[in-house]
């Protein structure tokens, strides 16, 4: 689908719900002017089971993974630019996966993670986990003598809103037509569309 289709789809959305009448020409710049600003954060708010064709795995080669000290037993890996949401960390020495939905805010969970190398309390292979800073993930455990082809990262990328699946696309037009009809200060009707956004949802 085109950007002029989504545009033109987002608009039919609104003219369902509101009054108004030449909506392409009030509408149309301040569309184009959040659509992929609109698509990412679309991505970062629906179940990860409905993007799984969005996702890329990750050149684990292109990472150091090992840390140091007394923090030998972890990896530390770059997140590429096109970095938008986990959806998965799977490393063969573990008995679980990490899931997207697991990850952990470094800096809100320090206490966890320093849980993770206290000789008392540390997680074994059974329940690794996984924590975000800004430009990384920290994974724990990753011992040093793992090597990078057991470990498997898969991450839902930055995209355009042309690049979407067409399957999700219904719902990212209720998405968008709320964030226009919120910017345009009309809350009556944009939460009328968040209300089809979550009927939405629920049916996928």
């Amino acid at each position: 689908m085109t950007r002029n289709d989504i545009k033109r789809n987002i608009l039919q959305k609104i003219d369902e719900i509101s009054p108004y009448q030449n909506t392409d020409e009030q509408y149309d710049l301040l569309i184009e002017s959040m659509l992929d600003d609109m698509a990412n954060r679309f991505l970062l708010v629906i179940p990860l089971n409905l993007i799984k064709e969005n996702t890329k795995p990750v050149n684990t080669q292109a990472n150091n993974y090992h840390g140091t000290g007394q923090y030998i037993d972890l990896g530390i890996f770059n997140l590429p630019a096109d970095f938008l949401r986990l959806v998965y960390v799977w490393c063969r020495h573990w008995k679980m996966t990490v899931w997207g939905d697991e990850l952990l805010d470094f800096q809100k969970n320090v206490g966890e993670y320093k849980r993770q190398f206290d000789r008392h309390t540390r997680a074994g292979v059974a329940k690794p986990k996984v924590f975000r800073e800004p430009a990384s993930l920290i994974l724990s455990p990753f011992r040093q003598n793992w090597m990078l082809t057991d470990l498997s990262v898969a991450y839902v990328h930055k995209q355009k809103a042309e690049d979407l699946a067409e399957k999700i696309l219904d719902g990212f037009f209720y998405f968008t037509a709320n964030a226009v009809l919120t910017s345009m200060r009309q809350p009556d009707f944009a939460n009328a569309m968040m209300e089809k956004f979550n009927e939405w949802l629920k049916i996928n």
